[in-house]
């Protein structure tokens, strides 16, 4: 409503993600604004996959049940030693990573 009186030339509009080890995250757990048993913005390595070239098809924000295929490019999000982690894991076991999807 308030926007609707101001009238504005443009509007932005921002989500904030509660990842976990942040004060949000724990904010929301503690006020039941998040179901950390649904919550799968990151992986066990602490990274996020924003997105997946794929064949030279993008998708961005792959859902929890997207799989990692061999070839496949992936857009990471997290900390330096987070994502180095994750490579480390993704060479130590390839097939298995592959296999059993990273996000």
């Amino acid at each position: 409503r308030f926007a609707n009186e101001i009238n504005p030339h443009t509007i932005q509009v921002s989500l904030a993600a509660p990842y976990p080890g942040t004060f949000l995250h724990a904010q929301a757990v503690e006020n039941g604004w998040l179901d950390e048993s649904h919550a799968e913005l990151v992986d066990e390595h602490g990274v996020q996959i924003a997105g997946i070239n794929r064949r030279g098809c993008r998708s961005l924000n792959p859902s929890a049940e997207e799989r990692l295929q061999a070839g496949d490019e992936v857009l990471i999000l997290g900390a330096p030693t987070q994502i180095h982690a994750f490579q480390e894991w993704l060479r130590a076991t390839p097939g298995e990573a592959v296999a059993d999807g990273a996000g």
